[in-house]
């Protein structure tokens, strides 16, 4: 199970004990199991960074997992979902509008897991828990 990424941030030029981050996600899109992982391979990459950068040790929690899967297309959301439920209303594409609204009133959340290339061959599944969605984090680390 991926658990950590790395930061890479930069010193505040007024206020040295300050540092932020360069962009919100993973540096080098790169995820780890273990923070010793992490670690070495944050070593093997200091000859990349600046003076004033440090790489640090982050844990991904829920949001984080959510964001990243968002961003790749592997799951999408409720919101998403209803607009695609009404371009097939407007299509006449009715039987896929009815299924998609059918699986959002069976399991209302803000997260599902749907391919939309497979139709009404696939129903939209709720993310619940981390459980959910741990094999596509999993996807991604391994490639």
């Amino acid at each position: 199970m991926v658990k950590y990424y790395l930061d890479k941030q930069y010193r505040d030029n007024m206020y040295n004990d300050t540092f932020y981050s360069y962009e919100a996600g993973a540096y080098d899109d790169m995820y780890f199991k273990t923070t010793e992982e992490a670690q070495k391979y944050a070593l093997d990459n200091q000859y990349r960074l600046e003076e004033n950068e440090k790489l640090i040790i982050c844990e991904f929690d829920f949001q984080q997992k959510i964001k990243l899967l968002l961003d790749n297309g592997s799951i999408t959301s409720r919101e998403s979902l209803i607009d695609f439920a009404k371009e097939k209303i407007d299509n006449d594409d009715l039987f896929l509008a009815i299924h998609i609204l059918q699986a959002i009133q069976e399991n209302d959340t803000e997260y599902y897991i749907y391919d939309y290339c497979m139709g009404t061959l696939e129903t939209p599944s709720s993310i619940e828990s981390e459980n959910d969605i741990e094999y596509l984090i999993q996807d991604i680390m391994e490639g």
